[in-house]
């Protein structure tokens, strides 16, 4: 299994590792081995968060991870997923290549390569849609840059990861937003400063300092780029409209 984002950066000792405080535990395992390893968290008392069945449909069959687990007892949570992306997003990473780069910390568990780490951590910062944490994912993607991407040699290889994996316009997003921020090196400049950068570098300003506005359109950019970024209008477009019915019904029952 693959240990990903906070309690990666952790075993990974990683610099935004440090003192860090994660509220849940991802893991990613492949995709052959979902229901094995779901059991064998329900068989360790793991208990599944209960969904309908749509929502089931929603994460089995669409998205790269199962809905949230939570431990009897310690009531800790825990994320399994079987790639970083969803099966149906327009970027068609394939998870194998992050399992084939990945490197051992413990017997039979893993974190991603260094590479792969920036590469998520870009990916989730544009993916994540959460206005509220833009500051912590660009400062998270600057830390990693500043560690582990050394020299333009660094810079082109994980330009090259980038693009390999098939998420250069995410991997772009992210990197331009940290540039700005923390002048970090990741080469953002010569690849240029893109309008979603922008408002990302708006959120995170506004995470930062409380009597910063954040302007509507700057979340509802960040909000749709994610969506977009997660499925294809002809999935999107029927998921949000159902999902506005049912919390419109479910606010009338209430």
């Amino acid at each position: 299994l693959v240990v990903l984002k906070g309690a990666a950066h952790v075993l990974a000792n990683d610099d935004c590792g440090q003192g860090r405080i994660f509220s849940d535990i991802d893991i990613m395992v492949p995709r052959d081995h979902l229901d094995a390893a779901e059991s064998a968290l329900v068989a360790c008392g793991w208990q599944p968060g209960a969904t309908s069945a749509y929502d089931a449909r929603y994460y089995r069959e669409w998205m790269h991870e199962l809905p949230p687990m939570m431990h009897v007892r310690r009531r800790t949570v825990l994320d399994l997923h079987h790639s970083i992306l969803p099966v149906i997003s327009p970027y068609r990473l394939d998870p194998q290549l992050l399992f084939e780069a990945a490197k051992p910390v413990w017997d039979g568990v893993f974190v991603l390569d260094a590479l792969d780490r920036i590469v998520h951590c870009a990916v989730h910062l544009v993916v994540e849609g959460d206005v509220e944490k833009i500051l912590r994912g660009a400062y998270d993607l600057h830390m990693l840059l500043k560690q582990h991407v050394e020299g333009t040699g660094g810079q082109t290889r994980l330009l090259s990861r980038a693009v390999d994996l098939g998420v250069m316009p995410l991997v772009k997003h992210a990197l331009s937003a940290a540039e700005i921020l923390f002048n970090a090196q990741s080469q953002a400049s010569a690849i240029g400063t893109t309008a979603l950068a922008r408002h990302l570098v708006v959120a995170a300003r506004a995470n930062a300092d409380a009597s910063i506005h954040m302007p509507l359109l700057t979340r509802l950019v960040i909000v749709i780029a994610a969506h977009r970024a997660k499925m294809p209008l002809s999935v999107l477009l029927p998921h949000l409209l159902r999902k506005s019915i049912v919390g419109k019904n479910a606010g009338k029952a209430a």
